[in-house]
C-alpha cells in the first residue's frame, strides 16, 4: 500500500514538473516561448517545417522540375532548360497578345456605344427642336393663314 502512494504522488509531482508556466499563467504573455512551441507539436526551424521536399536540387530546371540537357542560366541564378523557357516564353508572349486582342475589342466596343449614345442624343436634340418650331408656327397668325 505504501509502495502504491508513493509512486501516486511521485507521479503527481512530475506531471506538476512538466506542466508549462503557460498553462498556469495564460494570461501573462500574448506569446508563446520557444519550448512551449516546441512542447506543442510546432516545429522550430523553417527547415523542420519545409523539409527537403520544398526545395529544387542544384542544377534542376525551374519549370521542367528535372536535370536540362540544355541550360540556360538568367542572371538572378534561376536554370532552365532552353526549350521549357522557349516554350514557356512564346505562350506568355501568345496570352499577351490575346489579352490586347480583347482589350482593343472592348476598347472599340465602347466607343461604338458612346458614339450611338450621341448619334440619340443629337436626333432628340433635333426632334425636339422641329417641334418646338412647329409649335411656334401653328400659333402664329399668319402661318394660320397661309394654312387655310
Amino acid at each position: 500500500q505504501d509502495l502504491g502512494a508513493i509512486q501516486s504522488t511521485l507521479l503527481l509531482q512530475l506531471q506538476r514538473a512538466a506542466m508549462s508556466r503557460h498553462s498556469k499563467h495564460s494570461n501573462d504573455r500574448s506569446f508563446f516561448s520557444y519550448k512551449e512551441r516546441k512542447d506543442a507539436g510546432f516545429a522550430g526551424t523553417r527547415k523542420d517545417v519545409l523539409g527537403t521536399d520544398c526545395f529544387l536540387p542544384f542544377g534542376y530546371c525551374a519549370l521542367s522540375l528535372k536535370a536540362p540537357k540544355d541550360p540556360v542560366a538568367t542572371p538572378d541564378g534561376y536554370i532552365y532548360e532552353r526549350e521549357c523557357i522557349l516554350e514557356s516564353l512564346l505562350r506568355q508572349k501568345l496570352e499577351k497578345q490575346a489579352e490586347a486582342k480583347k482589350y482593343e475589342e472592348q476598347e472599340l466596343r465602347k466607343a461604338r456605344q458612346a458614339r450611338s449614345e450621341q448619334q440619340a442624343q443629337e436626333l432628340k436634340e433635333l426632334e425636339d427642336f422641329r417641334r418646338a418650331d412647329q409649335g411656334l408656327l401653328a400659333q402664329d397668325e399668319r402661318h394660320k393663314r397661309a394654312l387655310d
